[in-house]
């Protein structure tokens, strides 16, 4: 997790994601259209660390996907160095990295090359049931993914699964040694890291199931829910 260094900078980085979401075209329900597992490939470290392939489905529990690396209920502090001392362990919220094509395609405009949601190295792409772009990365932080069965037209609970949009997925070097190694191109990885703070996709923790797991696949349909808060 990354901050913002006060509260000034907060509210204009709020600003800027507000006047985003009104021009993402996020729709009041989407579609999977594409399931994808970390690389089994052990043959390649990167390709096997970063990036992922499809799949024709995905289990998963509360804590993320099966036999994935982020499976798992707590993890080393990384990136919270701010807040965190060297060593401290922190409750895990990265399950799931969901993306849209949309974002996939301006990371391609920005990049020159093509970016795929296999070298981003996501587990879900979400798109429109009418195929319109969207920007899911867009989409607010704390937002409630609830997975339903394929056709679904109405909401019913309970969802098949449930997630929560934790926050950005942003550029790192392991995706960006990925994409270079990809293009065999060095100039790529800091090129990735500087234009993909906005465009790079979701973060999800997976809040429902917990007691068994289920199976997520492709043509199952996704309700999107905003949450206002709690009652007492």
């Amino acid at each position: 997790m990354l901050f913002y260094k006060n509260l000034e900078e907060f509210i204009e980085g709020q600003k800027k994601k507000l006047e985003k979401i009104t021009s993402a075209n996020i729709p009041e329900k989407g579609l999977i259209l594409k399931v994808l597992a970390q690389n089994k490939d052990q043959t390649n470290k990167l390709s096997n660390y970063s990036v992922t392939s499809e799949v024709d489905s995905l289990d998963i529990n509360y804590l993320g996907i099966l036999n994935d690396r982020h499976s798992r209920p707590s993890r080393q502090r990384i990136r919270e160095g701010s807040i965190y001392a060297k060593g401290n362990v922190i409750r895990e919220h990265r399950h799931i990295f969901v993306v849209s094509l949309y974002d996939c395609k301006v990371l391609s405009n920005l990049l020159k090359v093509g970016v795929t949601p296999e070298l981003l190295g996501a587990n879900l792409v979400i798109e429109r049931e009418d195929e319109k772009d969207f920007s899911i990365s867009a989409l607010p932080e704390n937002t409630h993914l609830l997975i339903t069965k394929e056709n679904s037209k109405e909401f019913v609970k309970p969802p098949i699964a449930t997630l929560k949009h934790y926050t950005l997925q942003q550029g790192c070097v392991i995706t960006g040694r990925a994409i270079a190694e990809a293009y065999k191109s060095k100039d790529l990885i800091k090129r990735f890291i500087d234009i993909s703070k906005e465009n790079r996709g979701i973060v999800c923790s997976v809040e429902y199931p917990v007691e068994k797991p289920v199976t997520l696949k492709k043509e199952q349909v996704v309700f999107f829910k905003f949450p206002t808060g709690v009652t007492p």
